[in-house]
């Protein structure tokens, strides 16, 4: 299921008024959920420059009267310096049972036979396009966690997570195929591979209430 059906499967029905947190800078999420005719809001510092459901803020810097039927974000709370703030930020602007929907990264999950998986589709891959690929699963990791330097991990985010909203859904999800196409891995091989226990899955997605209200 691709992330737009994923967040449509879990949203009240439109026209539920709805939050993006970090949009970027195409919107394309925003513009399905504005398309289903969600009242949507999308936000991120850089959003598109253009009038109605896009505003370039951070979500620290959202109203505090403003509230939403449903909160998401893809891949944007690891990268959020201040997460545990954050969070209290979103609960406090979603309504009772409103759902917060994550797709996420769980970057220190990638281990060596994962490693050494994604490495030989990154050489195909490189060998295809006349490119240059790690030079080692080794290597791979080590450019892998130099990239992720001080990013939010799996653990942490679900620690700060826990404490403010309770559990609906949880997945853990193909990732390693983002970074390579579909000459040399498909999220159906990744997704079989993790189903077999050969490789670990890094990518999850997480559905949520706020707790207490």
């Amino acid at each position: 299921m691709d992330t737009t059906r994923f967040v449509l499967s879990q949203l009240p029905p439109p026209p539920a008024r709805v939050l993006e947190i970090g949009t970027g800078g195409e919107g394309t999420l925003a513009r399905a959920l504005d398309g289903a005719d969600y009242d949507v809001v999308a936000i991120d510092p850089a959003a598109p420059q253009e009038e109605g459901i896009f505003r370039r803020l951070k979500i620290e810097e959202l109203s505090d009267d403003e509230l939403f039927h449903g909160i998401i974000a893809v891949r944007t709370l690891h990268h959020l310096t201040d997460l545990g703030p954050a969070l209290d930020k979103i609960r406090d602007h979603l309504r009772p049972r409103g759902p917060l929907v994550l797709e996420e990264i769980g970057w220190d999950r990638l281990d060596e036979p994962t490693a050494e998986w994604f490495h030989r589709q990154q050489r195909a891959l490189a060998a295809t396009k006349g490119s240059e690929a790690a030079a080692s699963a080794h290597e791979l990791m080590a450019e892998w966690r130099d990239e992720h330097v001080g990013l939010h991990g799996y653990e942490a985010m679900r620690e700060e997570i826990d404490a403010r909203f309770r559990e609906r859904f949880f997945s853990w999800e193909p990732f390693v195929y983002h970074y390579l196409d579909d000459s040399v891995a498909t999220e159906a091989l990744e997704r079989s591979l993790i189903e077999a226990d050969a490789i670990r899955a890094i990518g999850w997605r997480y559905v949520g209430e706020p707790s207490g209200k």
